[in-house]
């Protein structure tokens, strides 16, 4: 059984662990990987993972291997929920609103990670 957060670290929701680190930087159990949404200059330092700079490109290319995929789960999906799922999947929501929300749409990835956390190209 993994060990929970130490009691001075508040639970990770939204982005108020980056919040917790804010308030006391001194906190040497401070350490966030936030996605890139949260990312903000005058708050943090980004560092770099075996030289390659924390940016959506290197994600997309995967030269730079920290990352993961936004998760939707589903059996044997109905008629509704095919169609909810090709609503996320669109243009208007990868090309506008997931970017628009700093996040990188799923069709901008030109490599694939599976289970094991092998990287592939797409």
């Amino acid at each position: 059984m993994a060990s929970p957060l130490p009691p001075t670290l508040p639970p990770l929701r939204g982005g108020l662990l980056g919040h917790r680190c804010r308030e006391d930087p001194a906190d040497r159990g401070c350490h966030l990987l936030p996605a890139f949404s949260y990312f903000d200059d005058t708050k943090f330092k980004a560092l770099k993972v075996d030289g390659v700079e924390a940016k959506a490109e290197n994600v997309c290319n995967g030269s730079f291997k920290i990352w993961a995929y936004e998760h939707m789960y589903t059996k044997d999906a109905d008629e509704v929920t095919q169609a909810f799922i090709d609503y996320m999947m669109s243009d208007e929501v990868q090309g506008s609103m997931v970017e628009g929300q700093g996040f990188i749409p799923a069709n901008d990835m030109k490599v694939k990670k599976d289970a094991s956390g092998t990287i592939t190209n797409a």
